[in-house]
């Protein structure tokens, strides 16, 4: 009976920490190297564990090179997000240059001398 209620707190415990961390974070590198690290330590534990029964430096090794690889593939989408709203900003610069009528006869962008 002990074991199985270490279990169930323990499940709780994971499952409150993951959604409090990722719903705390500000962009997606932050979000990548948290799930990042989530998933590297629990796979590093279980190949660290089968391997030689040492679950403990695989999760560590495991959580440092998930927080790496999800920080960087974080980084790359905020990268790409960034990008697309520069272009959004610069269509809508455009868009209002191009209905601005002043010192036109027929209001159009390409009639201007």
């Amino acid at each position: 009976m002990k074991n199985r209620r270490s279990i169930n707190r323990s499940s709780v415990v994971a499952i409150l920490g993951l959604s409090l961390l990722i719903g705390g974070c500000a962009n997606d590198t932050q979000t990548g190297a948290l799930l990042g690290a989530g998933v590297g330590a629990l796979g590093g534990a279980i190949i660290g564990n089968n391997a030689g029964g040492h679950g403990a430096t695989g999760a560590l090794i495991g959580a440092g090179a998930g927080a790496a690889g999800g920080a960087l593939i974080g980084n790359a989408s905020d990268n790409k997000k960034r990008k697309q709203e520069d272009r959004r900003s610069d269509d809508r610069r455009y868009d209002d240059r191009s209905y601005d009528n002043r010192g036109s006869t027929s209001g159009g962008y390409y009639d201007r001398k």
